[in-house]
Protein backbone atom coordinates (compact mmCIF):
# COMPACT_ATOMS: atom_id res chain seq x y z
CA UNK A 1 0.00 0.00 0.00
CA UNK A 2 1.63 3.55 -1.41
CA UNK A 3 1.28 6.82 1.06
CA UNK A 4 -0.48 10.11 -0.18
CA UNK A 5 -0.78 10.89 -3.47
CA UNK A 6 2.54 8.24 -4.08
CA UNK A 7 1.42 5.74 -6.46
CA UNK A 8 2.54 1.58 -6.85
CA UNK A 9 5.38 3.02 -9.14
CA UNK A 10 6.98 3.20 -5.16
CA UNK A 11 7.68 -0.03 -5.35
CA UNK A 12 9.44 -0.21 -8.86
CA UNK A 13 12.49 -1.28 -6.62
CA UNK A 14 10.97 -4.05 -4.76
CA UNK A 15 9.18 -5.87 -7.44
CA UNK A 16 11.95 -7.66 -8.86
CA UNK A 17 12.93 -9.18 -5.58
CA UNK A 18 9.74 -10.71 -4.54
CA UNK A 19 9.57 -13.74 -6.88
CA UNK A 20 8.92 -16.13 -3.59
CA UNK A 21 5.52 -14.59 -3.34
CA UNK A 22 2.52 -17.01 -5.42
CA UNK A 23 1.11 -13.36 -6.38
CA UNK A 24 1.49 -9.45 -5.50
CA UNK A 25 -0.98 -6.99 -5.24
CA UNK A 26 -0.26 -3.12 -5.66
CA UNK A 27 -3.23 -1.06 -5.73
CA UNK A 28 -3.87 2.51 -6.83
CA UNK A 29 -5.24 4.42 -3.67
CA UNK A 30 -8.66 5.85 -4.14
CA UNK A 31 -8.18 9.25 -5.70
CA UNK A 32 -4.43 8.71 -6.43
CA UNK A 33 -2.11 8.86 -9.96
CA UNK A 34 -5.41 10.09 -12.15
CA UNK A 35 -5.76 13.80 -12.26
CA UNK A 36 -5.51 16.81 -9.30
CA UNK A 37 -9.22 17.09 -9.47
CA UNK A 38 -9.77 13.14 -8.66
CA UNK A 39 -7.61 13.43 -6.10
CA UNK A 40 -9.26 16.19 -4.93
CA UNK A 41 -12.50 14.49 -4.34
CA UNK A 42 -11.43 11.63 -2.32
CA UNK A 43 -11.64 10.94 0.55
CA UNK A 44 -10.07 8.73 3.55
CA UNK A 45 -13.61 6.46 3.65
CA UNK A 46 -12.88 5.94 0.30
CA UNK A 47 -8.80 5.11 0.93
CA UNK A 48 -10.00 2.84 3.48
CA UNK A 49 -13.17 0.98 2.10
CA UNK A 50 -10.95 0.64 -1.37
CA UNK A 51 -8.19 -1.50 0.95
CA UNK A 52 -10.36 -3.58 2.20
CA UNK A 53 -12.01 -5.09 -0.27
CA UNK A 54 -8.56 -5.74 -1.98
CA UNK A 55 -7.84 -7.49 1.15
CA UNK A 56 -10.98 -9.57 1.80
CA UNK A 57 -10.33 -11.03 -1.79
CA UNK A 58 -7.16 -11.92 -1.17
CA UNK A 59 -7.55 -13.12 2.15
CA UNK A 60 -10.78 -15.52 0.29
CA UNK A 61 -8.51 -16.43 -2.01
CA UNK A 62 -4.82 -17.03 -0.31
CA UNK A 63 -4.38 -19.04 3.42
CA UNK A 64 -1.83 -16.56 3.82
CA UNK A 65 -1.09 -12.50 3.51
CA UNK A 66 1.68 -10.31 4.01
CA UNK A 67 0.68 -6.59 3.67
CA UNK A 68 3.47 -3.75 3.31
CA UNK A 69 2.61 -0.27 3.51
CA UNK A 70 4.05 3.08 3.41
CA UNK A 71 3.02 6.03 5.26
CA UNK A 72 -0.40 6.43 4.74
CA UNK A 73 -0.15 2.13 3.51
CA UNK A 74 1.21 1.54 7.04
CA UNK A 75 -1.88 3.21 8.67
CA UNK A 76 -4.25 1.89 6.32
CA UNK A 77 -2.22 -1.47 7.32
CA UNK A 78 -3.06 -0.97 11.18
CA UNK A 79 -6.93 -0.53 10.03
CA UNK A 80 -6.38 -4.18 7.95
CA UNK A 81 -4.54 -5.76 10.51
CA UNK A 82 -7.13 -5.54 13.42
CA UNK A 83 -9.98 -6.62 10.63
CA UNK A 84 -8.58 -9.87 8.42
CA UNK A 85 -5.85 -12.91 9.13
CA UNK A 86 -2.52 -10.98 7.97
CA UNK A 87 0.26 -13.40 8.34
CA UNK A 88 2.95 -10.35 8.47
CA UNK A 89 3.20 -6.60 8.53
CA UNK A 90 5.68 -4.64 7.67
CA UNK A 91 4.85 -0.72 8.40
CA UNK A 92 7.44 1.28 6.25
CA UNK A 93 7.22 5.16 8.01
CA UNK A 94 3.65 4.52 8.79
CA UNK A 95 1.56 7.47 9.57
CA UNK A 96 0.63 7.41 13.37
CA UNK A 97 2.13 10.11 14.28
CA UNK A 98 3.79 13.65 12.76
CA UNK A 99 6.81 15.16 13.00
CA UNK A 100 5.14 18.22 13.28
CA UNK A 101 1.81 19.47 15.53
CA UNK A 102 -0.73 17.58 13.86
CA UNK A 103 -3.55 19.49 14.87
CA UNK A 104 -2.31 22.68 14.10
CA UNK A 105 -1.81 21.80 10.67
CA UNK A 106 -5.48 20.51 10.18
CA UNK A 107 -6.58 23.56 11.83
CA UNK A 108 -4.30 26.02 9.61
CA UNK A 109 -5.59 23.55 6.65
CA UNK A 110 -9.50 24.70 7.37
CA UNK A 111 -8.70 27.83 7.93
CA UNK A 112 -6.72 28.06 4.54
CA UNK A 113 -9.58 26.36 3.16
CA UNK A 114 -12.28 28.69 4.29
CA UNK A 115 -10.13 31.44 3.14
CA UNK A 116 -10.38 30.34 -0.25
CA UNK A 117 -7.18 28.54 -0.77
CA UNK A 118 -7.46 25.56 -2.63
CA UNK A 119 -3.87 24.20 -3.28
CA UNK A 120 -0.35 24.15 -1.82
CA UNK A 121 2.47 22.91 -3.29
CA UNK A 122 3.65 19.19 -2.64
CA UNK A 123 6.86 18.95 -0.56
CA UNK A 124 6.63 14.68 -0.77
CA UNK A 125 9.02 12.86 -2.02
CA UNK A 126 11.59 13.35 0.41
CA UNK A 127 14.68 10.95 0.30
CA UNK A 128 18.12 11.18 2.10
CA UNK A 129 20.12 9.51 -0.70
CA UNK A 130 17.44 8.42 -3.27
CA UNK A 131 17.88 5.76 -5.50
CA UNK A 132 15.14 6.61 -7.73
CA UNK A 133 12.62 9.63 -7.97
CA UNK A 134 9.23 9.90 -6.29
CA UNK A 135 6.23 10.24 -8.55
CA UNK A 136 3.61 12.55 -7.18
CA UNK A 137 1.56 15.69 -8.05
CA UNK A 138 2.94 19.12 -8.04
CA UNK A 139 -0.11 20.36 -6.17
CA UNK A 140 -1.62 19.27 -2.86
CA UNK A 141 -5.18 19.61 -2.52
CA UNK A 142 -5.74 21.41 0.57
CA UNK A 143 -9.86 19.41 0.78
CA UNK A 144 -7.40 16.43 0.52
CA UNK A 145 -5.02 17.18 2.82
CA UNK A 146 -7.44 18.12 5.52
CA UNK A 147 -8.48 14.04 4.97
CA UNK A 148 -5.03 12.94 5.64
CA UNK A 149 -4.68 14.80 8.74
CA UNK A 150 -8.15 14.01 10.27
CA UNK A 151 -7.71 10.02 9.08
CA UNK A 152 -4.38 10.27 11.33
CA UNK A 153 -5.60 12.62 14.22
CA UNK A 154 -8.74 10.38 14.36
CA UNK A 155 -6.76 6.60 14.80
CA UNK A 156 -7.24 4.72 18.02
CA UNK A 157 -4.08 2.28 18.65
CA UNK A 158 -5.31 -1.07 19.44
CA UNK A 159 -2.94 -4.03 19.92
CA UNK A 160 -2.79 -6.68 17.79
CA UNK A 161 -0.52 -10.49 17.79
CA UNK A 162 0.54 -10.48 14.33
CA UNK A 163 4.12 -10.46 13.51
CA UNK A 164 5.22 -6.84 12.24
CA UNK A 165 8.67 -5.21 11.21
CA UNK A 166 8.15 -1.46 11.45
CA UNK A 167 11.09 0.25 9.35
CA UNK A 168 11.85 4.15 10.36
CA UNK A 169 13.64 6.64 8.50
CA UNK A 170 16.17 7.81 10.74
CA UNK A 171 16.13 11.50 9.03
CA UNK A 172 12.39 11.01 8.46
CA UNK A 173 10.92 14.77 8.31
CA UNK A 174 7.51 13.89 7.77
CA UNK A 175 6.74 11.48 10.60
CA UNK A 176 7.45 11.42 14.37
CA UNK A 177 9.56 8.16 14.37
CA UNK A 178 10.36 8.37 17.96
CA UNK A 179 6.61 8.15 18.32
CA UNK A 180 5.62 6.16 16.28
CA UNK A 181 8.14 3.79 18.02
CA UNK A 182 5.91 4.50 21.34
CA UNK A 183 3.41 3.43 20.11
CA UNK A 184 4.36 0.05 18.36
CA UNK A 185 6.99 -1.10 20.88
CA UNK A 186 4.67 -2.86 23.07
CA UNK A 187 2.92 -5.42 20.44
CA UNK A 188 3.36 -8.88 21.16
CA UNK A 189 5.53 -9.59 18.05
CA UNK A 190 7.50 -6.50 16.90
CA UNK A 191 10.88 -5.54 15.57
CA UNK A 192 11.55 -1.86 15.12
CA UNK A 193 14.40 -1.10 13.10
CA UNK A 194 15.81 2.62 11.99
CA UNK A 195 17.42 2.98 8.84
CA UNK A 196 20.49 5.34 9.21
CA UNK A 197 20.14 6.88 5.52
CA UNK A 198 17.05 7.12 4.99
CA UNK A 199 14.09 9.76 5.31
CA UNK A 200 10.75 9.21 4.91
CA UNK A 201 10.13 7.14 1.09
CA UNK A 202 11.79 3.96 2.40
CA UNK A 203 11.39 2.16 -0.99
CA UNK A 204 12.93 4.52 -2.92
CA UNK A 205 16.17 5.37 -0.42
CA UNK A 206 19.35 4.39 0.54
CA UNK A 207 18.75 1.35 2.92
CA UNK A 208 15.95 -0.28 0.69
CA UNK A 209 17.73 -3.20 0.65
CA UNK A 210 17.68 -3.34 4.23
CA UNK A 211 13.68 -3.49 4.18
CA UNK A 212 13.77 -6.11 1.47
CA UNK A 213 16.29 -8.23 3.31
CA UNK A 214 13.41 -8.68 6.26
CA UNK A 215 10.56 -9.03 3.79
CA UNK A 216 12.14 -11.53 1.04
CA UNK A 217 13.69 -13.98 4.66
CA UNK A 218 10.34 -14.17 6.61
Amino acid sequence: LHGFSSSPAVWRLFFPHLGSYDFIRAPLLAGHGISISEFANTSQQQWLHHVRIECKKLCQEYSEVDIIGLSLGGLLACHLVKEFPIKQLFLLAPALALKNNGPLLLKTAKVSKNLGFQFIKNAGGRAFLPQADELLFRLLPIKTIIEILSFIESFQFKSWDTPTQVYLGRHDDVINSSQVERQLKNLTEVDIHYLEKSNHVLPLDANYQDILQGLVSK
